[in-house]
């Protein structure tokens, strides 16, 4: 069984290691303008520099200023003025290597490529390199909201001066196509609903824009898709948990998160952390396998299934309680620091 823990935590370190990324010094600009500073970024594959625009701090009060929010630019099937441009932003994550949706096998290339249209990743303010504050206090969240987020799409279409020989490329001299999945896509919903007028076309992908406090049915296609005895062992665990969370004394649950080596979370923080790596699910293509062998989720279900002699069990009923309990607590205490 150590043996499948210990490949599942390497896979695991894998899994959450970012790219390297060389950088050079900032270029600042000398008249106050909107400006493009480079920056030299490794690998990227023909998408060779990042771009900053001046992003108003405060769409409902421009008085409070601007800061710089970065994006990645490729014009490689532009056919110039008047020709498409297609936005996206990722989402609520860093900015780093999304300029990969700029780049072959990714859905705005290809869009790109049938439409002779240059296109844009714009990195989300607060995440990355694009935050309007030095700090996460509570005050400076105030201006993290969708609000904002759609706001930021529409602004920076309408006077971004993008780093082309071209000048009809505002909304009004050519058309901007929003895209985005999940989050992105719900800024996408949004914007295009508030700002037809600025985007001539918008293709939102899992949209959640209705809002689901208790979305339970996000995990049922992952259970149903699971190996049977994997998904049948952590319903047991996962019930047993519960059931401590919920009626075990105090001392109980203190030895529960203790087991797993999340003895100083509160219960909220350590049922989250067992979310993992189930939140990898959506994530899974077709070509997972191809591309990286053994995705990391099907590392864990071995690890689950892990008899103590180090063999994998391959009947539908899995290993069983506790041991499946025990495996999920090893398999936590092995990344609990990560």
């Amino acid at each position: 069984m150590i043996t499948f823990i210990r490949n599942f935590f390497i896979a695991f370190l894998l899994f959450i290691t970012p790219a390297p990324a060389s950088v050079l010094p900032l270029l600042s600009s000398s008249d106050g303008h909107s400006t493009h500073i480079k920056r030299s970024v490794v690998d990227t594959n023909g998408v060779e520099f990042e771009y900053w625009f001046d992003q108003l701090i405060d769409h409902n009060n421009p008085s409070a200023g601007t800061f710089k929010q970065r994006y990645f630019f490729s014009d490689e099937y532009w056919k110039g003025d008047g020709s498409p441009i297609i936005l996206q932003t990722p989402g609520e994550v860093t900015g780093d290597g999304r300029w990969a949706f700029l780049k072959e096998r990714f859905l705005q290339y290809k869009m790109m490529e049938a439409l002779g249209a240059a296109g844009i990743v714009l990195e989300h303010r607060y995440w990355g390199k694009s935050s309007p504050v030095p700090d996460l206090s509570t005050e400076n969240l105030q201006w993290l909201t969708i609000e904002q987020g759609v706001e930021d799409l529409k602004y920076f279409a309408e006077n971004v001066q993008l780093p082309v020989n071209g000048t009809s490329t505002r909304p009004d001299q050519a058309p901007w196509i929003n895209i985005g999945c999940s989050y992105s896509g719900l800024l996408t919903s949004y914007a295009q609903e508030r700002h037809s007028d600025v985007f001539a076309a918008a293709y939102a992908t899992s949209a959640p824009v209705q809002a689901d406090g208790d979305f339970w049915e996000y995990w049922e296609p992952i259970e149903e898709g699971m190996p049977w005895n994997c998904s049948s062992d952590m319903a047991a665990a996962i019930a047993s948990i519960d059931d401590t969370l919920i009626n075990g004394t105090p001392e109980d649950v203190q030895a529960l998160k203790t087991k797993f080596g999340y003895e100083s979370l509160q219960d909220d923080d350590f049922a989250t952390r067992l979310l993992f790596p189930f939140n990898t699910w959506q994530d899974l293509q077709a070509s997972s396998f191809q591309e990286e062998g053994q995705a990391l989720f099907f590392n864990f279900c071995d690890a689950i299934e892990a008899h103590e002699d180090g063999s994998i069990n391959k009947s539908d009923e899995g290993v069983g309680m506790p041991l499946a309990l025990e495996n999920l607590a090893t398999i936590h205490r092995a990344i609990a620091d990560e």
